[in-house]
């Protein structure tokens, strides 16, 4: 990643941003997680300084595919008797 970077998501805790950078990446698009200030998640949530960054060219594509993980496995509601099988359905999707 030695081209122009753009912030493509920002992150109050570490395991949202690696998650999301990992989601990128294994969908072929790099990402790196910048920011960590702490190993103290409290500090971190305080200045909300985590970020998730891409080449400047891969921009809108990582955009495009944050927004559709976001909604996949964070926005849409999971029954508690299903949770397993519906976190694997999500999987097969990406």
């Amino acid at each position: 990643m030695n081209e122009a970077l753009k912030t493509v998501a920002r992150f109050s805790d570490p395991m949202s941003a690696e998650i999301t950078a990992g989601m990128l990446n294994s969908n072929g698009i790099p990402a790196e997680v910048f920011g960590q200030t702490s190993s103290y998640p409290s500090i971190n949530a305080a200045i909300d300084s985590i970020e998730v960054k891409v080449n400047a060219d891969d921009y809108e594509s990582a955009k495009k595919r944050n927004i559709m993980l976001l909604q996949i496995f964070y926005f849409t509601p999971y029954s508690i008797e299903a949770f397993y099988s519906q976190i694997e359905e999500r999987m097969a999707l990406i």
